[in-house]
């Protein structure tokens, strides 16, 4: 007869998680407005095939962690500990940049970005949603209304084989006080759209610190509209630029 410790390990994903995944795969794939096909020129002999949607994204690849996890498109969602992760990059050559965007995609804006990751914004933005996290302004409004807030921390493989785990906070320095910018979190506000394409895919923008544009996470600093304020934190020995690194986002004051 089979122990209970083998038919939990034999379990499968409960149902409720499973919709899940496939209400973040659904929402993941939709593209709205999807182009029609273009009238033939003149003389022409059939329909124009009609070329790519902007903001458009091709369906994820899902799969279910034998630890009750799932990864869709290169992005873990871990339910237990309500976070999600994916590989990043650190940049190169920001010694003497200000930085306008925490983590960029590879069509984001990479000359001012800390670090890019590629993933689909529109993807982690369902992931979010399997977390289920609220999206919204990035600071309070007149309802009390406000996106909830995350942590973000940057996870690397240290010169003697440890691994480190930082928040990113300690990669960006902040001129208003010549310190490390303080740890107040980064606001989920997600994705705006426009004439139907999701304008955090087409801008190239995960997280920013300056707070233009549209982006999955926001800066939580109320003084964030300045586009000078943040640069490369000096002195930082490792990891070095262009090494790998783990993006951790945790859920931040919010109660299962």
């Amino acid at each position: 007869m089979m122990n209970a410790n083998a038919t939990r390990a034999c379990r499968p994903w409960p149902l409720v998680r499973w919709w899940w995944v496939v209400a973040a795969v659904v929402a993941a794939t939709l593209v709205v407005g999807a182009a029609e096909p273009a009238a033939p020129p003149p003389g022409a002999g059939g329909p124009v095939a009609p070329g790519p949607v902007p903001g458009e994204v091709p369906p994820p690849v899902v799969e279910i962690l034998p630890d009750g996890a799932a990864r869709l498109g290169g992005i873990t969602v871990d339910p237990r500990t309500r976070s999600v992760s994916f590989a990043g990059t650190l940049n190169a050559g920001l010694a003497d940049v200000v930085l306008e965007v925490v983590i960029a995609t590879p069509k984001g804006r990479l000359h001012e970005a800390l670090l890019w990751a590629d993933i689909s914004p529109l993807t982690l933005q369902s992931c979010l949603y399997l977390l289920k996290l609220s999206n919204g302004p990035r600071l309070t409004d007149s309802t009390g209304r406000r996106g909830d807030v995350l942590d973000i921390d940057l996870e690397y493989t240290a010169a003697d084989g440890k691994a480190v785990r930082e928040p990113v906070e300690n990669w960006i320095r902040d001129t208003r006080t010549g310190k490390r910018l303080q740890r107040l979190g980064w606001v989920f506000t997600g994705t705006t759209m426009r004439d139907g394409a999701f304008l955090a895919e087409v801008e190239g923008n995960i997280c920013i610190n300056y707070s233009v544009g549209s982006t999955i996470l926001d800066s939580a600093d109320p003084q964030a509209v300045e586009d000078t304020i943040h640069v490369l934190e000096p002195g930082r020995a490792e990891p070095k630029p262009g090494a790998p690194v783990r993006v951790i986002l945790s859920v931040r004051g919010k109660a299962p």
